[in-house]
């Protein structure tokens, strides 16, 4: 069957959170609409304090009651889950759809050892009995390759090391083969060797039970290999999205050029600096009338600031952004050549970074023009 043909297992429509606060009311996710089918990976990747946690959170209903308000509807495998009750969701978590959450340390219960955090799943969604459920747990801990599995069952969250209580966390959720897992950023403060190991570990998991999945990482590197698609957040919106191939071939939003030109490279020179984006994400208590990118961007023009960009098809199939000067258009190198006329700080450090990246990679005794306008290849490096 081919992925157009997959039937869709995740309908999220219109789905906005707006939480209480001092400050004013805070939209957190405004007007998200996605879809995710059977067996596919979705990534979700935008900067923290974007909505990303708060997007997953609200599709599975994780959020507090009091202070929290959540419009929009969400459909999981054509069942309406958005009117149930705590008490309905339980029949919910854990069998349909799981969560492997960022910090391990504040998801496990410190004072409860390890095989019992595993087999209390097992036993009240599956009904199986204490031996079952132990025999279960072991084999979970195995697939998820923890060294002494039968010792692991028996110690505490404190007694394992970081990859090995994300790995207890992987092993919890897959427990009950949930149609559909998240995982929030399951490799933060991880070192790299592990990150990848806990990242293969979970598509091997996705694979295995012909689980979805939804990957949330501030990374694009990170879900570049591991998805069928990306989504791109910022401000708690959905800015571009795109099948995982088109999205790095034909990225038109400058918010993911930006995120991408921050990803280190092999061609990068030893010692290079880290490429950033310059600015802060906008105050949601008081977003801004326009693009909400735009104080940030090295291609705005006024009609950014006084009117947002729709989401739109670019033309391709399943891409979609919003962005009236896209990156690699017409519009969007004029608009950037202005800016650089005008000295507008953002364009001239995507210029001068670009520049110095053309700089270090050229061959000895090669003379390279700086000062030429930005040309669509040169802008994207």
């Amino acid at each position: 069957m081919t992925p157009a043909r997959v039937p869709l297992l995740l309908e999220v429509e219109g789905l906005a959170t707006t939480f209480d606060s001092a400050a004013g009311s805070v939209r957190a996710v405004d007007g998200v609409w996605l879809s995710l089918r059977h067996r596919t990976a979705l990534g979700i990747v935008g900067e923290s304090g974007c909505g990303k946690t708060v997007l997953a959170r609200s599709i599975m209903n994780l959020l507090p009651r009091r202070g929290v308000h959540r419009e929009g509807r969400v459909r999981l495998d054509g069942r309406d889950l958005t009117g149930l009750s705590a008490r309905e969701m339980t029949g919910v978590w854990g069998v349909d759809m799981a969560m492997v959450f960022q910090d391990p340390m504040t998801s496990l219960n410190p004072v409860v050892r390890i095989g019992r955090q595993i087999t209390e799943s097992l036993r009240f969604h599956l009904g199986m009995s204490k031996s079952e459920a132990e025999a279960e747990a072991l084999r979970l801990l195995q697939s998820v390759r923890i060294p002494e599995p039968e010792r692991r069952l028996r110690e505490y969250p404190h007694q394992l090391s970081g990859g090995m209580r994300q790995r207890v966390t992987i092993a919890i959720a897959i427990a009950c083969a949930p149609k559909l897992l998240f995982a929030d950023e399951p490799t933060t403060a991880l070192d790299v060797t592990v990150q990848a190991q806990i990242l293969d570990l979970l598509d091997d998991r996705r694979r295995e039970l012909g689980t979805a999945m939804v990957l949330v990482t501030h990374d694009l590197g990170v879900v570049a290999g591991r998805t069928d698609e990306i989504a791109v957040m910022y401000a708690g919106q959905i800015v571009e999205q795109a099948p995982t191939p088109v999205l790095f071939a034909e990225m038109r939003m400058p918010y993911t050029e930006a995120l991408l030109r921050s990803v280190p490279r092999l061609t990068d020179p030893p010692h290079a600096r880290r490429s950033t984006i310059p600015g802060r994400p906008p105050d949601l208590a008081h977003p801004p009338a326009g693009c909400r990118f735009a104080p940030r961007c090295a291609y705005a023009q006024e009609r950014c600031r006084t009117e947002a960009p729709p989401l739109l098809p670019s033309g391709i199939p399943g891409h979609r952004f919003a962005c009236w000067y896209p990156v690699g258009s017409t519009e969007g190198m004029t608009a950037l050549a202005r800016n650089v006329k005008d000295a507008w700080p953002p364009a001239l450090d995507l210029v001068a970074e670009d520049r110095d990246r053309r700089r270090a990679t050229a061959p000895v005794g090669l003379e390279i023009n700086f000062e030429a306008e930005p040309t669509p290849k040169g802008v994207r490096g």
